[in-house]
């Protein structure tokens, strides 16, 4: 399981024949960077979050809003007001 070179980390989950998660990966820069070894959900998305802070990378655009929703709930790791879009308090306060 590859993904191009220099694409930043993302999930691939393996589903069964009900949808329901069989294996998750983290790909990244043309290689598999590993199996998230419960194929749960919350686990692969912490284990996401985990990837971009061992590698000191910025969250991509198309998901940078979700993906500091998680850390700033989730690890109680601010997540920069310079990169919050307009919507990141409304949704903030939802949770």
């Amino acid at each position: 399981m590859k993904t191009k070179a220099g694409a930043e980390p993302k999930l691939v989950t393996l589903v069964d024949s009900e949808d329901e998660p069989v294996s998750i990966f983290i790909v990244a820069d043309g290689i598999q960077l590993c199996e998230v070894p419960s194929a749960n959900v919350a686990s692969a998305l912490l284990a996401l979050l985990a990837t971009y802070f061992m590698l000191n990378l910025d969250f991509p655009d198309q998901y940078a809003q979700l993906l500091g929703l998680l850390q700033h709930h989730c690890l109680a790791v601010h997540f920069p007001e310079s990169k919050r879009k307009s919507g990141f308090m409304y949704i903030s306060q939802l949770m």
